[in-house]
């Protein structure tokens, strides 16, 4: 039997979930810590959906959008789960008690570990470059809403609100010519190319080496990669996010607000109803 004091977890799913995947360190009865490993957990009685003695989940609250997904934590006060419910896939503990794993470094097993929780870093990181990708397109665009943007949308109001080219014509001053409007978009849309390109080859290099992994190709350097794609994606992820959010924000702001619900709605359905 396994047991933990007490510790705090965030998960998903925390009003409705009866079982749960829980990250945690593994000791074994000689006091050995053996580092991060995976558990399946029970959390309610899946017939009434009463939450197990020893455990307290609560619900994250409302959010800024994404209220559909159902974020909680989750409590554990001397919870005890059967030896059996170790995911064993890098290591496992036999009938006495001893741990054994294919994976004799213990600086490899933990980058081997993390695998599963990288996967929703990589993701975060996509869609935070998508999102950015397509506001910014959306600050610019020509087509729909037009009367909103930046390249299509002239300076009204002031003496500067026209201007005559070399032919004699007389032009509208486009928002976008304006040096200030350039400054405050232009190196959001820089960052929407690099973060594209890093966030593209990143998934890439965790498709092959799960794929790597699923053909039973262990080596020393599936493991170091494993541990440094980790460390690279948790990183990524609030770079990513950040600049999303400043970024978005920039164009809002940029574009005096018109338009940024209907395109939130457009880009993001769901979040606002939910």
């Amino acid at each position: 039997m396994l047991k933990r004091k007490s510790s705090f977890v965030y998960v998903l799913a925390g009003k409705a979930a009866t079982h749960g995947t829980v990250f945690a360190q593994l000791v074994t009865p000689d006091g050995v810590c053996h580092g991060l490993h995976a558990f399946i957990v029970p959390l309610r009685d899946p017939n009434t959906l009463l939450v197990h003695p020893g455990i307290i989940i609560g619900d994250m609250g409302e959010k800024l959008g994404l209220n559909a997904v159902d974020n909680g934590f989750a409590i554990f006060n001397q919870y005890r789960i059967p030896k059996d419910n170790l995911l064993n896939k890098i290591g496992s503990v036999t009938p006495s008690g001893q741990y054994v794993s294919p994976v004799k470094d213990s600086r490899k097993r933990f980058g081997a570990s993390l695998g599963a929780l990288t996967v929703g870093r990589v993701v975060i990181n996509c869609i935070s470059t998508v999102n950015l990708s397509d506001l910014m397109a959306l600050s610019l665009d020509r087509e729909e809403h037009s009367p909103h943007y930046t390249a299509v949308t002239g300076q009204r109001g002031t003496q500067f609100t026209h201007y005559t080219d070399v032919t004699g014509r007389k032009l509208t001053l486009l928002l976008l010519v304006i040096v200030l409007q350039q400054w405050r978009l232009f190196p959001y849309i820089a960052a929407a190319f690099a973060l594209k390109v890093y966030s593209e080859y990143s998934l890439k290099i965790l498709v092959e080496f799960n794929i790597a992994l699923m053909l039973n190709k262990r080596s020393d350097h599936m493991n170091n990669l494993g541990a440094e794609i980790h460390a690279l994606q948790s990183s990524a992820k609030p770079l990513c996010s950040w600049t999303a959010q400043h970024g978005i924000q920039e164009c809002r702001e940029a574009c005096g607000g018109h338009g940024y619900l209907s395109c939130e709605s457009e880009i993001f359905p769901g979040h606002t109803n939910n």
